[in-house]
């Protein structure tokens, strides 16, 4: 998830994109109590970061613009989206984009723990290597 660019550390045994969609989908299954679909934020948040098999996972370090991260995304999603029926990856199509764009309140949910489970992770890197304060 870039974090070798920020801790300037190699991080042995970073999490993988799958690990990050999965954490994300259990956390979304804590919203019980919340005014929200929760089933679409766990959907949304196992298929959020789907293009990064494709195309890696873009970081502002990176230095590709917004635009072109979206597009790059974009028509990885599309491809990936092919493996499936057209039903289901037309779902998955449709949650990326509403996620991208922030469209919905389960959208704005699933940013807020994409931006949990970073801390949360960073914080994990911070303890196993000794790294100092970083949050």
């Amino acid at each position: 998830m870039g974090y070798d660019d920020v801790f300037k550390i190699k991080i042995e045994e970073p999490e993988t994109v799958a690990s990050h969609m999965y954490r994300m989908a259990v956390l979304a299954m804590t919203l019980q109590d919340c005014d929200c679909d929760v089933v679409k934020c766990i959907k949304m948040a196992l298929v959020h970061d789907i293009a990064e098999a494709i195309v890696g996972d873009i970081t502002p370090h990176c230095g590709v613009s917004d635009e072109q991260k979206f597009n790059l995304e974009h028509k990885a999603f599309l491809e990936i989206s092919t493996y499936v029926s057209e039903k289901i990856g037309d779902e998955w199509v449709s949650l990326w984009r509403e996620y991208e764009e922030n469209k919905s309140k389960e959208a704005n949910i699933v940013k807020h723990l994409d931006k949990f489970d970073m801390i949360a992770q960073a914080f994990s890197y911070e303890k196993r290597f000794n790294i100092g304060a970083f949050i």
